[in-house]
């Protein structure tokens, strides 16, 4: 991947080409796979990485997929589903822990609780903003706060999925991205 992220940082560096003293925020959840390549090409990039219970995350990840799946196709295997996102996360968590390990002096972290984000989202950015050093605007507070109330969550009905749907049990997810 290491090639692939020197082409994304190219990327990166014509959007910002006018604005140099800009900062990015990117949206990614599929670099916590190779999050080695990432840090290779950008060593002082600072990571925020969203924990959720696996068991909560998971059957989420595999309803999207599996609505994703059926507009495309009149059936999808979802014990299949779960069994393809459960080595796949596993692996990733594995593969992250490990990036973690051996990251450069230069890359920061930040860990967030999920349900956390969830509670108390602008107490979470200002701490983010405070602890990479960024300040935190004035007004900003006030913006998450509209966004939030804009577009509340569960506004469109409850999301309902479970492990049991993609035939998977609390215990086989646990004992599989224990750590």
């Amino acid at each position: 991947m290491v090639p692939t992220y020197r082409y994304y940082r190219r990327q990166l560096q014509h959007f910002l080409l006018r604005t140099p003293e800009r900062r990015m925020l990117r949206k990614a959840p599929a670099h916590l796979f190779c999050l080695d390549a990432l840090l290779t090409v950008f060593p002082d990039a600072c990571i925020i990485e969203t924990h959720r219970p696996v068991v909560e995350a998971l059957p989420s990840l595999c309803s999207l997929t599996s609505a994703s799946s059926g507009m495309f196709s009149d059936y999808v295997d979802k014990g299949r589903l779960g069994t393809f996102w459960l080595d796949r996360i596993a692996n990733g968590l594995q593969q992250s822990r490990s990036a973690r390990r051996s990251a450069p002096a230069s890359a920061h972290f930040v860990d967030v609780e999920y349900a956390e984000l969830c509670a108390d989202a602008p107490g979470v950015v200002r701490r983010i903003c405070e602890t990479l050093g960024l300040g935190f605007p004035d007004g900003l507070e006030a913006k998450i706060r509209q966004h939030l109330a804009a577009k509340p969550k569960g506004a469109k009905g409850p999301h309902v999925y479970s492990l049991e749907e993609y035939l998977l049990d609390r215990d086989q997810v646990n004992a599989r991205c224990a750590g």
